[in-house]
């Protein structure tokens, strides 16, 4: 089991669906070998070429962590980022790097507030 007491692993993981929620939004679905245990507010490092800046991202999970597969969601634009998640199709392997983070909600917290920042 990969887990947030732990370091965090590379794991390469199958596209098995792309779910989209807008017409510039989408989800990616992903089969997993291993649990991975991640807590609401850690991330994964979505990695395509570990040489390349612009082939690595940082995404939030976007699936609970009760759930058998890891999902993340993204807006799809010009970047060369979005392209390679446009060009991805089920069965295709993606490399990541998770779960990263340590700022989490705990519920060792007794005061907890949150602000919206509008602009």
């Amino acid at each position: 089991m990969i887990g947030i007491k732990g370091k965090a692993m590379e794991v390469k993981v199958r596209l098995v669906e792309r779910i989209r929620r807008i017409p510039s939004v989408e989800s990616f679905r992903f089969t997993i070998s291993k649990k991975v245990d991640f807590i609401p507010g850690q991330f994964m490092e979505v990695i395509f070429d570990k040489n390349k800046d612009r082939s690595r991202h940082f995404l939030s999970f976007s699936s609970s962590p009760t759930k058998d597969y890891i999902e993340f969601t993204k807006r799809i634009s010009s970047s060369e980022f979005s392209q390679k998640l446009e060009w991805l199709k089920a069965g295709d392997k993606v490399l990541i790097r998770m779960p990263l983070g340590s700022c989490v909600f705990r519920e060792t917290y007794k005061k907890l507030s949150f602000i919206k920042l509008e602009e």
